[in-house]
C-alpha cells in the first residue's frame, strides 16, 4: 500500500508542477517563458504521467513483478519530468 501512495503523490506532482517547472525562467520578465510546443507539453502532462502512473498501480498488483513495475514506472515518471522540462526549455 506504501508504494501505491507514493506513485500517487509523484504523478500528482507531476501533473501540477511539472509544466510550471519546465517554464520557470530566471531571465524573463514575468518569470515565465513561453513554450512554442505548450500543446505538446501539456499532452504529456495529462496524458502521459496519469496513464503511466495508473499502469504502474496496476503492475504493482499483478502477481509476479510488483516491485520491479513499481521501480520501473516511478523510473518512466522521472523520464516523463525530464522530458517535460526539455519541452518547456525549448525556445
Amino acid at each position: 500500500m506504501r508504494a501505491l501512495s507514493w506513485h500517487w503523490v509523484v504523478g500528482f506532482f507531476e501533473v501540477g508542477l511539472g509544466p510550471l517547472f519546465a517554464i520557470a525562467c530566471d531571465a524573463c520578465r514575468d518569470g515565465v517563458r513561453s513554450p512554442h510546443l505548450s500543446s505538446l507539453l501539456l499532452a504529456v502532462a495529462w496524458y502521459g504521467v496519469p496513464l503511466t502512473a495508473i499502469g504502474t498501480v496496476v503492475g504493482i498488483y499483478l502477481p509476479r513483478g510488483g516491485g520491479r513495475a513499481g521501480a520501473i514506472g516511478l523510473g518512466v515518471l522521472a523520464a516523463l519530468m525530464c522530458v517535460m522540462v526539455f519541452i518547456g526549455q525549448l525556445a
